[in-house]
């Protein structure tokens, strides 16, 4: 149970769901944390306050569509944890709405945040990270009964 020991992580979209399980495997597996959120404030911090007891976790503010909220982030992790280690793209939005009602601002929204976010963490971690960094992303959408959907794979 210690395969990430002395590693540091930075999970997106940690606050909630698929992030949030990823975050506290990772804690299981030894690996110190940066758990990044961006709306789900109170359950990132309490997760952070709970990993911290048996290792180190911070959790981060951060919209990963940002350039400069990305760098910042990467920026913490690095002072605050002394390393990067291992990036794990899961940060993503989707809209519950019919395919052919979705408008140009909210289709917008979904391609900052979930393609240009996963570039940007990666550029900006790939520049600052170790030379055996890992990097996780996996992000799809499809069209599921007139609804556009979002999918995060591992």
């Amino acid at each position: 149970m210690n395969a990430l020991k002395g590693k540091v992580a930075l999970v997106t979209g940690a606050g909630s769901g698929i992030g949030y399980a990823i975050a506290q495997r990772f804690a299981k597996e030894g690996a110190s944390l940066c758990i990044n959120y961006y709306g789900h404030a109170e359950k990132a911090q309490v997760l952070a306050r709970q990993l911290s007891e048996s290792g180190r976790a911070i959790a981060v503010e951060a919209d990963v569509s940002q350039r400069d909220q990305v760098e910042k982030m990467v920026e913490r992790t690095l002072h605050e944890l002394g390393a990067l280690d291992i990036l794990v793209n899961n940060a993503g939005i989707e809209e519950y709405k019919p395919f052919l009602e979705l408008d140009d601002a909210t289709w917008d929204r979904i391609v900052s945040v979930d393609l240009r976010g996963t570039f940007l963490c990666t550029q900006v971690a790939a520049r600052v990270a170790s030379d055996e960094a890992s990097y996780v992303t996996g992000t799809t959408y499809y069209v599921d009964g007139g609804m556009t959907r979002y999918a995060q794979s591992l």
